[in-house]
């Protein structure tokens, strides 16, 4: 080819210009006339050709660009289209995409009989029912190619399907289904409910039908089909559900019931209801969580109401309401199963709820409502109950907020702790023993940082953050060894006082006669009364420092009860151990109490198949 004859070329002038074509002369004479540092023979100049490739009187080959590569051949691919596409309304948005080669092709597209325009990929062409054709060309150096992509398209009826989302569920009863076509009346609907290559009709979807997963794995198909000119056009909604153990992602225990929030945001209680705080009038008791209807946020279970924020960031409590603690304006003895939203505001951030009373934030303005006396809401008031949310007094800014049994405690945006409500037993952690009705600052800890409080039932304890990590820090009546300062005496540590122990421990819980906490390895920590296997340990009697709970597990968080503990594990199971006299262990257990932690029940998942 070229290369050979520009080879062949260069040796015949070699020849003629004397440089040797043969092995006669020896290698000195060779380089006869060339000095020692390289150069040209001498008396002949140097060669000033721009390519050194071209023989003397040819010109360059003007087809090579710079990099050497010559171009390759025009060239147009054009993805398939799948025909035919469907479409609800009045027209179809059609997406092509193609390719041009060599760099610096130009391409043009022509919908069906409308003229030709320059167009890139991908290109959307808005089409009404029929065939259609797109028409795409590439040219280049006077060169042209062309496509033809031919398509059809299909007006469907425009389907509304109501029914969960596909993806993994926690409960096989998903609710009912309901789909109907929201533009034609003559359309028929059908439904079905496929596993394992069979399906079976979900009569009655219409007007709603009962969707009960019976296998782990089940697809809803759903269709809606009209008929123009004879032939038939269907829309369909398919959503495959895949049943898996419940995945729960927030806690909260009050005296003897638990609430917890799934991570499809459902809530469930279970434990003494005999107030109705389980959100369902019966049973008196319950060893199965309880679904709470609505979508939640946050839930904080009291003594013996439960409040909780909603997805949208509505308030709403219910339980027991007397002395105002529901926030509803009312102050009677009566239990509320129903939830009843707390004022018309959807913007809260936290709820905390206590004994008789119950504060909640909304951004950095605290709120508290419910028992009253000698002012220990802290808003300001004598008056004995206070049935709806008041502000806090101080015109401090917030950012967060615990009820304890009879006082509460509040952490400042600067990280400053505050204390009011009742102060006997030295939980306020001021330094005193007096009731206070306006928040009182915590003493401080050298070399400690407030992080987040936990106000319990006659003690309170505090994550801190310092120079040697995470650490706990309490303050209250020692006995019982609540405090995990290595005394159980009757002494009372009026101010902050560090958890004996060298692990680091964050994520604190005050329950009333114990505390627990988690170590940065996931390790759940327990100190205090241990008398019905609430600290997760064999032995009874109290445990004066913090102790490791007996489990495998590791936990993301724990909250400790009266007399018992439950947390969330890193895998999102939920366990419970201690008491269970009133089933606030959500199972079923051999006799009233265990040390050991078990898993809650749920008999509406994969137990139920």
């Amino acid at each position: 080819m070229r290369i050979r004859r520009r080879l062949w070329l260069v040796l015949v002038v070699l020849c003629v210009m004397g440089a040797g074509c043969g092995d006669d002369d020896p290698p000195e004479d060779r380089d006869g006339g060339i000095e020692d540092g390289g150069g040209e023979p001498d008396g002949e100049e140097p060669d000033t050709d721009e390519d050194p490739d071209v023989p003397d009187g040819e010109e360059p080959d003007s087809d090579v660009p710079d990099d050497g590569e010559p171009p390759g051949e025009l060239s147009l691919e054009v993805d398939p289209v799948a025909s035919p596409i469907t479409f609800e309304g009045e027209e179809a948005e059609v997406t092509l995409s193609f390719s041009c080669e060599p760099a610096g092709c130009v391409t043009s597209c022509q919908l069906n009989e409308l003229a030709a325009e320059r167009c890139t990929s991908p290109y959307e062409v808005r089409v009404d029912a029929g065939e259609h054709e797109v028409v795409i060309r590439g040219s280049y150096d006077g060169e042209e190619v062309e496509e033809r992509v031919v398509f059809r398209t299909v007006q469907v009826p425009a389907l509304e399907v109501s029914a969960p989302p596909g993806g993994d569920v926690y409960r096989a009863d998903l609710g009912d289904v309901r789909a109907r076509c929201t533009d034609r009346e003559d359309c028929t609907i059908t439904c079905e409910v496929c596993t394992g290559g069979s399906c079976q009709a979900l009569e009655g979807c219409e007007d709603g039908a009962a969707l009960v997963l019976e296998q782990a794995e089940v697809e809803l198909v759903v269709r809606a089909c009209v008929e123009d000119d004879g032939e038939e056009s269907c829309n369909e909604n398919r959503r495959t559900y895949t049943l898996v153990d419940p995945e729960w992602r927030a806690l909260s225990l009050g005296e003897t019931h638990g609430c917890a929030i799934l991570a499809d945001d459902t809530l469930w209680c279970w434990g003494n209801n005999g107030d109705a705080q389980l959100g369902s009038p019966e049973p008196e008791r319950s060893l199965r969580p309880l679904q709470v209807e609505g979508s939640w946020a946050q839930v904080s279970a009291g003594t013996a109401h439960t409040c909780g924020i909603r997805a949208e960031g509505t308030l709403w409590c219910w339980g027991q309401q007397q002395y105002g603690r529901l926030g509803n304006g009312q102050v009677g003895n009566d239990a509320l199963a129903d939830p009843v939203q707390v004022g018309e505001l959807d913007d809260w951030d936290e709820v905390s709820a206590g004994d008789s009373l119950t504060c909640a934030r909304r951004d950095t303005e605290a709120y508290c409502w419910g028992y009253n006396p000698a002012g220990r809401l802290g808003v300001g008031s004598t008056a004995g109950n206070v049935p709806a949310p008041a502000l806090v007094s101080g015109e401090r800014a917030w950012q967060q907020i615990s009820a304890g049994a009879e006082h509460i405690c509040g952490l400042t945006e600067g990280d400053e702790a505050y204390c009011w409500g009742r102060g006997g037993d030295g939980r306020l952690g001021y330094g005193g023993t007096e009731n206070l009705s306006e928040p009182t600052a915590v003493g401080e800890v050298d070399d400690a940082t407030m992080v987040r409080l936990a106000a319990g039932f006659q003690h309170t304890c505090a994550d801190m953050a310092t120079s040697r990590g995470a650490r706990v820090f309490c303050w209250g009546p020692a006995s019982t060894g609540r405090l995990g300062t290595g005394d159980d005496s009757t002494t009372l540590i009026l101010e902050p006082k560090e958890v004996g122990t060298d692990v680091e421990l964050s994520g604190v819980s005050s329950g009333n006669i114990h505390s627990c906490a988690i170590a940065p390895d996931d390790v759940a920590w327990c100190w205090g009364y241990n008398n019905h296997g609430q600290i997760g340990v064999e032995q009874t009697g109290n445990e004066l420092v913090p102790v490791e709970v007996d489990t495998t597990e590791t936990f993301a968080q724990i909250e400790a009860g009266k007399i018992h503990t439950c947390g969330i594990t890193t895998a999102g199971a939920l366990l419970c151990w201690g008491e269970n006299g009133d089933s606030e262990l959500g199972r079923e257990i051999e006799g009233t109490e265990t040390s050991e932690p078990g898993p809650v029940s749920w008999p509406y998942g994969l137990e139920a198949l």
